[in-house]
Order: C-alpha cells, then sequence, then structure tokens
C-alpha cells in the first residue's frame, strides 16, 4: 500500500514536467517525455555529461537509464531522485504569485 502512494506521489511530480510515461524494471527505466517537456535542458545535459554511461537519450522524446534496481522500492527511489532532480530546473508553468503590498508602518 504505501508502495502504491509512492508512485502516485512520482506521477504527480512527473506530469507537471512533461513526463508522459515511466517505464522501470531491474536494470533501469525509460521515461517518456512530451514534444515540449517543461525541463531545463541545461540541467538535462549535465544529467547526461555526468554519466554518459547511465543516462542517455532514446529517441527525440525519451531519456534511458541504466542501473541496477531489483528491489522496487530502490526503484520509485531512484527514479523519484531522478525527476526530482529534473525538475529542480524546470520552467514553471503557473504565473508568480503575486501578493498585495502593505502599507509600511511609519
Amino acid at each position: 500500500t504505501t508502495r502504491l502512494f509512492r508512485l502516485a506521489r512520482l506521477r504527480r511530480l512527473a506530469r507537471p514536467l512533461g513526463i508522459t510515461r515511466i517505464d522501470a524494471g531491474p536494470k533501469g527505466a525509460r521515461l517518456q517525455f512530451t514534444p515540449n517537456p517543461a525541463l531545463d535542458p541545461a540541467e538535462l545535459i549535465a544529467l547526461m555529461q555526468s554519466a554518459p554511461r547511465q543516462y542517455r537519450l532514446d529517441g527525440p522524446n525519451g531519456l534511458r537509464i541504466q542501473a541496477e534496481w531489483a528491489d522496487p522500492d530502490v526503484r520509485i527511489d531512484g527514479i523519484m531522485a531522478l525527476v526530482t532532480r529534473l525538475g529542480s530546473g524546470a520552467q514553471s508553468t503557473k504565473a508568480p504569485v503575486q501578493r498585495p503590498s502593505r502599507p509600511r508602518a511609519r
């Protein structure tokens, strides 16, 4: 049951970034993106350059991850960390919230 909640949270994190599909198994994962994902391209390039044997582009809208994730919980942790990293530099699709200014006390 806990795993189901963690997967739902992962989906909630991935969807706004433009990640439409996550396929994961014991040998790694594949992320499928929308044609114009809300990811920071520089962060994606930095990720691939940091470990080129582990992260590779898979077609025009995919990212292939090679990892040893035999345990499903470790698999979820790995993908969660990756999605969080990719989302840290994502372009926000929401307008910033502007708070009303308060008059200053004199």
